[in-house]
């Protein structure tokens, strides 16, 4: 059993698109940069949590289409999701300068698990799409699917929102 299981996993890995290795290769570098200490200008800050998003929406849109119920699922999600997450939890180790308008924010891994889950996330989806076509029709998929993409979305924004909030309170020093 265990070399069948063997050779669908070779043939998984060999039948993967070579930029779907480029882009886990940046993310992981981008991930790798989330868990140092970093300087990100007040300008740029939402610039990977609206590239996830982006690689989350059409992820979903690749394996579902343009339809409503994974639109609507995925949007509703990601909304909910966002405001939950701002509203109960604070980012923490965020400073910001308004003199350079720039933040200097305490690494963490979390952000690097985010992009892991969103594009093992679609890695799944895409698997399961070519080893069971059917599945893509199948709602419950489509419905689970859609939740984890919003979910994992809305957290990347809210975070984003924290951090930038910090400079609209003019808020030095969150611990």
């Amino acid at each position: 059993m265990a070399l069948k299981d063997n050779k669908m996993l070779i043939e998984i890995i060999t039948h993967t698109p070579l930029w779907v290795f480029g882009l886990l290769v940046l993310l992981v570098y981008l991930g790798w940069q989330q868990s140092r200490e970093r300087v990100v200008n007040k300008y740029v800050i939402f610039l990977l949590p609206v590239g996830m998003v982006a690689l989350s929406y059409f992820g979903m849109l690749s394996s579902f289409g343009p339809n409503f119920l994974p639109i609507t699922l995925w949007l509703v999600s990601l909304l909910v999701t966002a405001l939950i997450v701002v509203t109960c939890f604070t980012v923490h180790g965020v400073t910001y300068d308004s003199n350079q308008a720039r933040y200097t924010i305490q690494g963490s891994w979390f952000p690097f698990g985010l992009m892991m889950a969103i594009f093992f996330t679609k890695y799944a989806v895409g698997v399961v799409s070519a080893l069971s076509p059917d599945m893509v029709n199948n709602q419950i998929f489509i419905v689970l699917c859609s939740l984890l993409y919003g979910i994992f979305s809305g957290i990347f924004m809210a975070r984003a929102y924290s951090i930038w909030h910090v400079s609209r309170n003019n808020v030095v020093g969150l611990t």
